[in-house]
């Protein structure tokens, strides 16, 4: 049984280089889903919730959060996967 990942990337912003990726797992396929849920409703310290931001489902295993910040939009995504053995 493959463990799964979740891979956060917050602060896209157009001409910025300024944002971040983060890496969650490896973890069993349960609780990876979990915390991606968590994620999507914004319960987590690593993606707070923000009303004024609208989420948007690119799939059962990726969501995009877009939000104002001083008048530039933002983008967050989040991507839930299966990890994969890598042979060398």
């Amino acid at each position: 049984m493959n463990d799964y990942a979740i891979v956060i990337e917050t602060g896209y912003k157009r001409t910025s280089a300024n944002y971040q990726i983060e890496l969650v797992g490896p973890l069993p396929r349960p609780e990876a889903e979990e915390q991606f849920g968590r994620l999507r409703r914004g319960g987590d310290e690593r993606l707070p919730a923000d009303a004024d931001a609208v989420v948007m489902d690119a799939g059962p295993t990726q969501f995009l959060r877009l939000r104002r910040v001083r008048g530039a939009t933002v983008m967050d995504r989040v991507t839930l996967g299966p990890t994969v053995e890598q042979t060398g």
